[in-house]
């Protein structure tokens, strides 16, 4: 074989080795580029799912947020409304304490008498509580206080007004409440020496079951007396005479037929 062809030979092999370097070197380029894609891929993927992760921490952390401060608002609601019915109920209990004296027991009938002045007159309330005091009946005239007159809730009361009546809750009192109002005018005889006190007692009772009136009347009566305490006196008596005259009989027939 002439030198020629040996070196023909000789280059087409080193050719063909350059064309396989080459070959394997572009196969080699050519998986390392799909490798870095597949990185760059799998980097993008990662990144997406860090980002969906974190946009789902931010959402769950604002809805936390939201129902803590949704929690808040609720709980600041319940204790405002707790706050104002414990409000209510000290103001109820300071209302009862204030117009309410003997309250602490069940009675049938509770009765209060305002004189010409305004003021608790017990003695005679007193003395139409024993007047009404029978058949197994229990009364007391000390249950509401001389406040109870003062601030204007007596006459109130008397005229059918039902909002005292509600707020004292005196159905867990007494059956029945008799309230009556006197007046008295003085006249002198000076011929006599005599004084007379002509008096007016005006008397309504209601049951407190339905705030329902049972009784009403209106007495007028004149007492005589060398002075006007006692001629207040006999107004007074005359006044308790004329009642025990059977006028209470239907007061006496409501509480009597309310026990049964």
């Amino acid at each position: 074989m002439s030198v020629l062809v040996k070196n023909i030979l000789y280059q087409f092999r080193y050719f063909l080795v350059i064309v396989a370097i080459m070959v394997v070197a572009a196969l080699i380029a050519v998986q390392l580029h799909k490798g870095s894609e597949r990185a760059a891929h799998a980097e993008q993927v990662g990144q997406q799912l860090e980002e969906s992760n974190r946009l789902a921490q931010a959402e769950a952390a604002n809805q936390v947020a939201e129902s803590n401060h949704l929690a808040a608002i609720q709980k600041d609601k319940i204790e405002e409304a707790q706050a104002a019915l414990q409000r209510a109920a000290d103001e109820l209990k300071a209302y009862r304490i204030r117009y309410l004296g003997d309250h602490n027991a069940r009675y049938s009938i509770a009765v209060m008498v305002a004189d010409e002045n305004g003021k608790p007159n017990e003695s005679l309330a007193q003395s139409i509580c024993t007047i009404l005091d029978t058949n197994g009946l229990t009364t007391t005239a000390s249950l509401f206080t001389p406040d109870f007159i003062a601030d204007g809730l007596f006459g109130q009361m008397l005229s059918g007004s039902k909002e005292a009546f509600d707020k004292l809750q005196l159905t867990n009192t007494v059956q029945a409440v008799m309230l009556a109002r006197q007046s008295v005018e003085y006249s002198t005889n000076a011929a006599l020496g005599a004084i007379t006190a002509t008096m007016t007692f005006d008397a309504g009772a209601f049951s407190t079951s339905g705030f329902q009136m049972i009784f009403a009347n209106s007495v007028k009566v004149a007492g005589p007396g060398l002075t006007c305490l006692e001629a207040r006196n006999m107004a007074e008596e005359r006044v308790l005479k004329q009642l025990q005259d059977g006028r209470l009989g239907q007061i006496q027939k409501e509480l009597l037929a309310g026990t049964k």
